[in-house]
């Protein structure tokens, strides 16, 4: 849950609702695992979606070490669009 308020606060998403639309969660549930992480609801599909679709690094996100982008750029998905562009950081 760290990387999703890192991502509003840097910008990369401009809200939490674009990243369960993005996951395939409903709102509640999402809301119940943000506030409750230890709730355990999270699922390997959800953590490769933010991989791929975010450029977070799965190392950062399973283990803590590294940077929390992978690479040099992360990637912004807007969603009135839907088309990815990459930021250097």
């Amino acid at each position: 849950m760290d990387a999703l308020v890192a991502m509003k606060q840097d910008g990369s998403i401009k809200n939490f609702a674009e990243v369960y639309r993005v996951i395939g969660i409903d709102k509640g549930n999402f809301s119940k695992q943000m506030k409750d992480p230890t709730r355990g609801m999270l699922r390997p599909s959800w953590l490769a979606l933010l991989v791929e679709r975010y450029n977070i690094s799965a190392t950062w996100l399973l283990t803590g070490h590294g940077g929390m982008y992978s690479k040099r750029g992360k990637l912004v998905h807007n969603s009135y669009t839907s088309k990815c562009a990459t930021l250097n950081v």
